[in-house]
């Protein structure tokens, strides 16, 4: 059981990632690492498990059976390391996930065929010139339960206190993938090219009033689609986290501006 804290004091750990990719990660960083939380006066770790990282693949920065992991790993298990030394030292340890951020599905650090994105395409966000992108629409329930058994693995795993959701979000981008253009034309009778000209507000000033507010109320309740991937995504991954892991943490990074986030990100 977790013990509750009347204050978190939390970093985000992402220095392993780095030190793996420059295969310099031991359990002398880890030590070291402790030690500088510790000077800093910090309780919670959010150790960093799943990213995406640039130009390469995302993989798991742990040894996994669910998903794939970094070669490094299979040499060393830090977060192994790092939760114990966490423990000794009275920090909680979180698994931190960037959730909807898969990199390059070709990426150099796995083999190839082995990223996410490489054995479902149709998970990917695809924008409205067609291309897919190494972000993962939020609709998908099949990437959802994805996550879930990421989740049991590491806590089930790690003696972990909690678990961190980061990427809670879109790319800046409306997604055109096969299940969002057959929800946007069954739900709101749009094709692509409508669904993106209202998103763009183009040519809005040249309308009249009535025809602006109409075209706005479309545009609202396209946005409020991808809002509700977004959402019900989420809810589901705390939901489980809750009734599976009582007494652990949940939480969430969202986007900084909650004025245009709904509009620039789809994160309500």
């Amino acid at each position: 059981m977790t013990q509750p804290m009347q204050e978190t004091r939390a970093v985000w750990v992402e220095y392993p990632q780095d030190a793996m990719l420059a295969g310099e990660f031991n359990l002398d960083k880890v030590k070291q690492l402790i030690k500088e939380c510790q000077e800093l006066n910090v309780n919670t770790l959010l150790w960093l498990v799943k990213a995406r990282t640039a130009n390469t693949a995302a993989v798991l920065w742990y040894p996994s059976e669910v998903g794939p992991s970094h070669p490094s790993v299979k040499q060393y298990d830090g977060l192994k390391d790092g939760v114990a030394l966490a423990k000794e030292a009275g920090l909680q340890v979180h698994a931190y996930f960037s959730v909807f951020t898969e990199g390059d599905a070709d990426g150099p650090d796995l083999p190839a065929g082995e990223a996410i994105l490489a054995k479902h395409p149709e998970w990917a966000v695809v924008d409205k010139n067609g291309r897919r992108t190494p972000f993962v629409c939020a609709g998908h329930e099949g990437y959802h339960d994805y996550l879930i058994a990421l989740i049991d693995e590491v806590m089930t795993k790690y003696d972990l206190d909690g678990v961190h959701l980061d990427f809670v979000r879109y790319p800046r981008s409306a997604c055109y993938c096969e299940l969002c253009r057959n929800n946007i034309q069954e739900r709101f009778g749009l094709t692509v090219e409508h669904a993106q000209w209202l998103l763009e507000q183009t040519g809005y000033s040249n309308m009249s009033f009535d025809e602006r507010a109409t075209a706005l109320n479309e545009a609202d309740s396209l946005i409020d689609y991808y809002c509700e991937n977004v959402n019900r995504a989420i809810t589901k991954l705390a939901r489980h986290v809750r009734t599976t892991y009582p007494g652990r943490y949940v939480s969430a990074a969202v986007f900084p501006n909650p004025r245009s986030s709904h509009s620039q990100v789809f994160c309500d």
